[in-house]
């Protein structure tokens, strides 16, 4: 049986990006004050001009919303007390 030895990997061939150019002290400007930016004059388009109007109870609110949260909290309430009931009747938990 004769024994192969792999070809060593040519070195990857790696290339460079030319260093950023450096900064020395005299070539730093001096602080200035920051410019006015003209964004913060730009109004927000979606800001309405109208005060925003008071929210009241009504049909969608009761009925679409915080009913059916009720609901489901007394829902889970009464189904927490017949579990208790039923484990205590099927002798799992005592009086």
């Amino acid at each position: 049986m004769v024994d192969t030895v792999p070809s060593p990997m040519p070195p990857p061939i790696v290339e460079r990006a030319p260093a950023p150019a450096v900064l020395l002290p005299d070539d730093i400007a001096p602080d200035e004050p920051a410019p006015d930016l003209a964004i913060a004059s730009v109004p927000d388009p979606f800001m309405a001009d109208e005060p925003a109007v008071a929210r009241g109870f009504g049909f969608e609110d009761i009925f679409g919303r915080r009913l059916p949260i009720w609901a489901g909290g007394v829902t889970l309430a009464v189904a927490g007390f017949l579990i208790v009931k039923y484990s205590i009747d099927a002798g799992l938990l005592y009086p």
